[in-house]
């Protein structure tokens, strides 16, 4: 038995398949979609070359019956499905808990059937599922060593943190897809020219930039929303303009999680120490 919840924003998540009120009985297009491949031929040959691939849309087709109070649950789903607006599903299912966001594309049925069915068409232009929580790593090579219960002795100090001589940490995509992240560097003392490297994919972001204590850096990856910003002084201002992209050297890349351990390192031109460094990703999924 799954639970499968709609919400739309605007009132609470309702749960269509809660065998009180409504089952849903049929649920097409939650599994793995497919992906458009562009091929181009060799004259004279047998042999294909591969230009690129994408995902394509999801369109996720749900058919919902109401099973007490049968006309305005009916009605009811109208003010959740509404056409062109957007829409979340949630679907719990043992250990899963999948979200996935898309628009209303139709809501249908026939209200003289002797069993009142209603069907949707949700299309959905990010196509895959993701964990409803999101994973946060620090890759700091500060280690947090403060927590309570804390009692500290003037004979007897303890450590309250410490700097790491290795500067490689791992991040952990236990989806099934690749995927980008959110970056967030927060500067406790004065860093000149911070850098994230990929260390699998040998890529680097780095910023011509000086950060002083209490900055907060955020770095997009994900595809649609890639950004950097910074915040200082409770002021969020765009500063994408300081990605290094000079030819003459390794230039930046917008790099992402494959599935998997990835490895990462905070470097800086000085003040490396000084970074506190969480890298914030959604596990995806092809199919729930």
């Amino acid at each position: 038995m799954f639970d499968l919840y709609i919400d739309n924003g605007k009132k609470p998540p309702l749960n269509i398949n809660d065998a009180k009120i409504y089952a849903t009985i049929d649920a097409s297009g939650m599994a793995s979609m497919g992906a458009n491949v562009n091929m181009e031929s060799i004259p004279t040959t047998d042999t294909y070359i591969q230009n690129g691939a994408h995902a394509n849309a999801r369109n996720i087709v749900l058919s919902i019956r109401p099973l007490l109070d049968i006309e305005e649950k009916r009605t009811a789903l109208y003010d959740y499905f509404q056409i062109k607006h957007d829409v979340k599903l949630r679907y719990l299912m043992d250990e899963k808990d999948y979200t996935i966001s898309g628009i209303v594309e139709t809501i249908d049925l026939n209200p003289f059937s002797s069993g009142v069915v209603i069907q949707v068409s949700i299309l959905c232009s990010q196509p895959y599922w993701e964990d409803a929580t999101k994973m946060i790593t620090d890759i700091s090579r500060i280690t947090k060593l403060f927590e309570f219960p804390f009692s500290i002795e003037y004979d007897n100090p303890k450590e309250v943190s410490r700097i790491n001589d290795d500067v490689i940490q791992i991040v952990n995509n236990v989806g099934n897809v690749d995927t980008g992240v959110v970056v967030k560097i927060l500067a406790l003392g004065t860093v000149i020219n911070p850098e994230i490297y990929s260390v699998d994919e040998r890529k680097m972001m780095k910023l011509q930039f000086t950060m002083r204590f209490g900055d907060e850096i955020y770095i997009n990856t994900n595809s649609g929303s890639k950004s950097i910003k910074l915040k200082r002084d409770g002021r969020t201002t765009n500063i994408i303009n300081t990605l290094v992209r000079d030819p003459n050297s390794v230039d930046s890349h917008w790099f992402i999680l494959r599935a998997g351990l990835n490895r990462f390192a905070c470097l800086a031109e000085d003040g490396s120490e000084f970074m506190e460094t969480t890298v914030e990703h959604a596990n995806k999924y092809q199919g729930v």
